[in-house]
């Protein structure tokens, strides 16, 4: 089981759509999203674990049910250990009034790292191991829609792993 919480997962320019042109009204995420069929965004910045950046798409059942899909990649480097993440999630998303939804669905991870080591009676020596997970997830967020452009926030999230594998192999 694990638990991911998030500030700032992803802000979303809307590709589809023409031009910002914010509402006057006390709803206006919820009138903006009102007639929308479909968007695809482009992730420029998020962190789960590390930085990612990824493109996510959405069918607008109604103004406040979207079926989404998404993809994200990140990598990161210390030293001499360096991982790289790439997440796949197909989910639900219900908007409860404005801005505030709470989405779900399945989602999968997979994680590369390699570590290289100086070994004292076997020289230079690196590790790369693979992990990759299949399970549910569940996210509380707020997606602020405009006619031209999203800005949205998972505050918190929870991934239950169904399914696991790794592997581990050292080179020199």
């Amino acid at each position: 089981v694990t638990i991911r919480t998030s500030l700032l997962p992803f802000a979303s320019i809307l590709a589809l759509a023409a031009g910002i042109a914010p509402r006057a009204t006390a709803q206006e995420s919820e009138s903006a999203r009102q007639g929308k069929t479909a968007y695809v965004a482009l992730e420029p910045i998020g962190f789960t674990m590390m930085p990612v950046e990824g493109l996510r798409a959405g069918y607008f059942v109604n103004q406040n049910f979207v079926v989404e899909g998404a993809y994200a990649t990140g990598s990161a480097t210390v030293l001499d250990f360096k991982a790289d993440k790439t997440l796949f999630e197909v989910k639900a998303k219900y908007f409860f009034g404005n801005s505030f939804y709470v989405d779900g669905g399945f989602g999968h991870e997979s994680w590369t790292v390699k570590e290289s080591i100086l070994a004292a009676n076997a020289g230079f020596t690196s590790l790369q191991a693979a992990v990759a997970s299949n399970g549910l997830t569940l996210h509380i967020g707020n997606q602020w829609q405009w006619a031209g452009f999203t800005l949205g926030c998972d505050w918190a999230g929870y991934y239950l792993a169904a399914s696991s594998s790794a592997s581990a192999c050292p080179e020199r």
